[in-house]
């Protein structure tokens, strides 16, 4: 009866805690995936102010050409266009996505866009910057990520290490062992 009631417990345990579990996943793939297709969408969006487009007219370019329209960064922009029609300012909207959103490289992109409208200076070129300072954050993201790796394998290697020489050593502590 009692090994019912610890299966029961740990059984109600996994079932509340496992579901937030893998939001939780959900959500941080998602975050990585717009980190890593922003800096590729806020060169096309400059490749479209530099054409001559706003804005609102950038965004709905890269919307409207993008390879997949499933993509997390693709729906978020999605979701601007539509704050953005149903009559919210710009400021209003960018501020959702940068909530829907919580990564830095989001949070950057939208004080950039509502920096450069408030003081006037190009949109275009602010964004050019910004890709430029997203790619150098993955790259630097990439390298902290390959340092913690190196570290991290120090440790299995090492116990990989004694177990080998464990497994050599000792048969030939059990054969001086035998003779005396």
């Amino acid at each position: 009866r009692k090994e019912w009631l610890y299966t029961d417990i740990g059984s109600l345990c996994v079932g509340a805690i496992g579901p937030y579990w893998q939001l939780q996943s959900y959500a941080q793939k998602r975050i990585r995936n717009i980190q890593r297709a922003l800096p590729s969408v806020v060169d096309l969006m400059v490749l479209g102010l530099g054409a001559g487009l706003d804005f609102t007219a950038a965004v709905r370019q890269v919307i409207e050409h993008a390879g997949r329209a499933d993509e997390p960064l693709v729906e978020e922009l999605r979701l601007l266009l539509q704050e953005l029609q149903l009559g919210r300012t710009r400021r209003q909207a960018l501020q959702q996505l940068a909530e829907r959103a919580p990564c830095e490289a989001v949070r950057d992109l939208v004080a950039s866009v509502m920096q450069s409208e408030s003081q006037g200076t190009p949109l275009a070129a602010v964004l050019a910057a910004q890709a430029i300072a997203s790619r150098q954050r993955r790259s630097v993201e990439a390298e902290e990520t390959a340092a913690k790796a190196s570290t991290s394998l120090a440790i299995p290697l090492a116990l990989l290490f004694v177990s080998i020489l464990m497994l050599i050593v000792s048969p030939m502590v059990l054969a001086l062992a035998k003779r005396f």
